[in-house]
């Protein structure tokens, strides 16, 4: 059954084409190949993963639930309890998908991996002007951006807030219900 779930994730990432101009596209999550009984649990792992797939920069269109890496368990503690996982110092950053938000930034510069070239061109804005929101999103958080626990901390809330925004943690607990309810 492996094998055969392997040639048929294999066949659908062949056939799903890459992103388009502005990052969207078809995106396209895969669980593990599982029995019957763990239908509910391998639902959860594709949805997920689809979510993954087009919500973190560089991932393939199509990404199997074992290709999420630290974002698989990280979303799996956020759809179960998203007031532990999130820090309250994210919500001070104005999150909710806004292009000009100090969350937006803070999310651009490190997905750049701290590269403020990088980062100012992706947000098109001039180097000051990002050293300048850099200095106010430490001033907010109480975090050090050149300490790396701080940087994690921050990367991986912006990145679960995005997912709580989302509307997938909804749909997830939704299937809770409806499972609790069988």
């Amino acid at each position: 059954m492996a094998r055969a779930a392997a040639r048929l994730a294999e066949t659908v990432r062949r056939g799903v084409p890459r992103r388009d101009a502005e990052g969207g596209g078809v995106f396209v999550g895969l669980s593990d190949a599982g029995r019957l009984e763990r239908a509910p649990d391998l639902w959860r792992q594709a949805v997920l993963a689809s979510w993954a797939a087009a919500g973190l920069p560089g991932s393939a269109p199509v990404l199997s639930w074992r290709d999420t890496g630290v974002h698989g368990p990280l979303m799996l503690a956020a759809t179960a309890s998203p007031d532990l996982v999130v820090p309250p110092e994210i919500a001070d950053l104005g999150a909710g998908g806004r292009t000009d938000s100090l969350a937006h930034t803070a999310e651009v510069f490190l997905d750049a991996a701290g590269d403020t070239a990088a980062a100012s061109e992706r947000l098109m804005i001039h180097r000051t002007t990002l050293y300048y929101r850099l200095a106010q999103i430490e001033k907010k958080t109480g975090w050090d951006l050149k300490n790396g626990r701080d940087r994690l901390t921050l990367h991986l809330g912006l990145k679960t807030q995005r997912l709580l925004d989302s509307g997938i943690p909804a749909l997830l607990r939704g299937e809770e219900k409806h499972r609790g309810s069988s």
